[in-house]
């Protein structure tokens, strides 16, 4: 009755027969090993890598238990990442560096360490007193609690950013770019940072994701700039389309996003967002994936603040574009994996002005590599955006008023 139940994914029921059954012979390992399988697919892999334990020393080539085993303790291991990029804007040159620990200590219980810093280079200020360079630090611990018989995971977190001034002036206030190592470790200022994301996944087609946080702001973390605190929550829900039996949509889906910043200067910063992406094409042999993707974003705030952070006015962005994945596996242990994206659109700022609306045209360009050696992944990627106004088109700044080009790597 357990492998019926097992077959039919009632998972709840198969684990009650199964216990039954272990009641009157505590070493079935048929049982054992099956009642493992349910705890896995439950999300209870702490609990399965027990069962599987059991069998395997019962018996080492009951139903490939050795082989299931190995994959579920792999996936579930201690792990280190590492990522990196370099950002260039019209203002800035950023340094990303970033590594992450992570500890799963049984199904529920886990923590993860992650450090980043950033350093940043202005060589175009947009503010008073802007420094040329400075290094910002960031320590941080997460605890995520996976309560997984609700499907609901649960993630406090807590750290410090630090801020170094790597800059100093003569007499005369020229910037001499003089950097020595102990500036490195010489921290002008400490900002807390604290947080909460909450994800939930009631059933195979409903993603939902909440989070919290409460740091300062992060471009306004620069020597010179005012000390401004963000309060800022975010809610994304991902539904996955493949309930509606029609081919073009069993590999769509629809995002939803929105998110309200309330800063300590008395701003509030809101942002929707709501994205498409129309599943044409999902081969298996080779693995190719090809879809249409859509855009429609609206940001606002109830101040203009031009000069320490970002702050839209009334901007109405839609694009579309084209999303391609594919993975090309070269032997047993190694894969290829590559992505390219490209979308491209208008938007709009200061709607309900007659006079100062500006008009955009936006293009993005983004391609991945990831090579795949067992467990491990290796990831090269690069982006680049840029914007042009057409209207007003006399303004004195230049038509191309914004680009960026990010190149990255990483490994997990």
């Amino acid at each position: 009755m357990g492998n019926f139940y097992l077959q039919e994914q009632e998972l709840e029921s198969a684990i009650r027969q199964f216990r039954e059954v272990l009641a009157i012979d505590p070493w079935d390992i048929g049982a054992i090993s099956h009642l493992g399988q349910v705890y896995e697919w439950y999300g209870n892999w702490s609990q399965a890598l027990k069962n599987y334990k059991r069998v395997y020393y019962a018996d080492p080539l009951y139903e490939n238990v050795t082989r299931r085993y190995n994959n579920l303790a792999r996936k579930y291991a201690d792990s280190l990442a590492f990522y990196g990029y370099a950002l260039a804007d019209t203002t800035t040159l950023t340094y990303h560096s970033e590594a992450s620990f992570i500890n799963l200590l049984n199904s529920i219980w886990s923590y993860k360490l992650n450090y980043q810093t950033n350093t940043v280079r202005i060589f175009k200020p947009t503010a008073p007193l802007d420094p040329s360079t400075h290094l910002v630090s960031e320590l941080s611990l997460s605890v995520p609690i996976n309560l997984y018989f609700w499907k609901l995971e649960v993630t406090p977190l807590a750290g410090a950013s630090f801020l170094n001034n790597l800059y100093s002036k003569d007499t005369a206030g020229a910037i001499t770019g003089d950097v020595a190592v102990t500036d490195f470790f010489t921290f002008n200022q400490i900002e807390p940072i604290l947080g909460m994301e909450v994800k939930l996944n009631p059933n195979p087609y409903l993603f939902f994701t909440g989070t919290y946080s409460f740091e300062r702001e992060p471009q306004s973390i620069a020597p010179q700039r005012p000390r401004i605190l963000s309060n800022s929550g975010e809610l994304d829900i991902t539904t996955m389309l493949s309930f509606i039996k029609h081919p073009l949509f069993r590999d769509s889906s629809l995002r939803s996003y929105a998110r309200v910043e309330l800063l300590t200067d008395s701003n509030l910063l809101t942002t929707f967002s709501q994205d498409f992406y129309l599943g044409l094409l999902d081969l298996e042999k080779p693995a190719i994936n090809l879809k249409l993707t859509a855009n429609v974003l609206y940001q606002d705030s109830q101040q203009d603040e031009e000069l320490y952070y970002y702050s839209p006015q009334q901007l109405l962005l839609a694009t579309g574009g084209i999303l391609l994945s594919s993975y090309h596996p070269l032997n047993e242990d190694n894969a290829l994996g590559l992505s390219f994206r490209a979308a491209g659109g208008s938007y709009m700022e200061e709607l309900s002005s007659a006079t100062e609306i500006r008009k955009r045209i936006q293009m993005d360009l983004e391609g991945n590599i990831s090579y795949y050696r067992g467990e491990s992944a290796y990831n090269l990627g690069a982006a680049f955006s840029t914007t042009y106004r057409y209207y007003p088109e006399s303004l004195p700044e230049s038509q191309w008023d914004y680009w960026s080009l990010v190149i990255s790597v990483g490994y997990s």
